[in-house]
């Protein structure tokens, strides 16, 4: 009796370490299964997150790119837009000049049909000179232009002419002194209230004793 109930207690202790033992190793599988899983998690894991960086960084480099061709883009047009402003000022400035040639050649034009000659004659300096003057000219500017030193006063009537090249009025005795004519006319006015007219011949005169008509 006592060694059948040996027997069985030995069965029994030997049933309890196979089953300890299998749930070891049950729990060494699990455990070495759940390190797998984990392991493959992780190794997932950061498949996923290269895959997400290599994406951002793809996104990066073409919006960089982007960025790039835009920025060359504003300075292409911006370089298009200077050549074209400084085109337009070279247009501008080649219109300009062709627009002051002509104003000039104008001008030109103008003042040769203004331009006419008289001839003027000056007691002692010259006879029948030929002048080159404008609609515009004076008896008196007449005179300046013969090239004779003038002595002259500002009256209330005009230009008085006092002497030319060195005589002057009251030299010769009273009553003397300078008087001109136009076309053999003698004229009252003042020198500088008459104005010249084409083919005028003046001629400034040096009288004693009193005026010559």
């Amino acid at each position: 009796m006592f060694k059948k109930s040996k027997s069985a207690i030995i069965l029994v202790l030997l049933l309890i370490f196979s089953c300890c033992a299998c749930g070891n190793e049950i729990d060494d599988k699990v455990s070495d299964s759940q390190t797998e899983v984990s392991v493959q998690e992780q190794v997932e894991e950061t498949k996923e997150k290269k895959e997400i960086d290599d994406k951002i960084q793809a996104d990066d480099k073409d919006v960089k790119d982007q960025e790039e061709k835009l920025e060359e883009k504003s300075e292409t047009k911006q370089e298009d837009q200077e050549k074209t402003e400084t085109k337009s000022k070279e247009k501008k400035s080649k219109s300009d000049s062709k627009e002051k040639k002509k104003d000039k050649e104008s001008d030109k034009k103008s003042d040769k049909k203004d331009t006419f000659t008289c001839t003027i004659s000056v007691e002692g300096h010259c006879q029948n000179k030929t002048l080159e003057v404008t609609k515009n000219t004076s008896v008196y500017d007449a005179l300046k232009k013969s090239g004779a030193k003038i002595e002259a006063e500002e009256t209330m009537f005009g230009i008085y002419v006092v002497g030319i090249n060195g005589l002057r009025e009251g030299d010769k005795g009273g009553g003397s002194g300078w008087t001109y004519r136009v076309n053999g006319e003698l004229v009252m006015d003042s020198a500088d209230d008459v104005t010249v007219k084409k083919g005028d011949k003046i001629s400034w005169e040096f009288v004693t004793g009193g005026m010559v008509f």
